[in-house]
């Protein structure tokens, strides 16, 4: 990621629908957790990808304070 927060994915990605987050300050790991992911669920941005697709997405800052009481509730504040 650069200064402006802008990065890019280099590697094939397979074609399917993902949803991409930018967090601040999420613990390392927190986006495996099943219960961490329900808890933002809806504040990332959902796309579909096809093969060969080229994509530049923007993708808004989600604040800590926006996740900070799930991250205490799951122990991992």
């Amino acid at each position: 990621m650069d200064q402006a927060g802008s990065f890019a994915v280099r590697e094939a990605v397979r074609p399917g629908e993902y949803t991409l987050y930018a967090f601040d300050g999420v613990p390392e790991g927190a986006w495996t957790d099943a219960e961490f992911l329900k808890g933002v669920e809806g504040k990332g941005v959902r796309i579909k990808v096809s093969e060969w697709d080229v994509k530049a997405v923007e993708v808004p800052l989600i604040p800590r304070s926006e996740f900070r009481a799930l991250l205490s509730r799951l122990g991992m504040d």
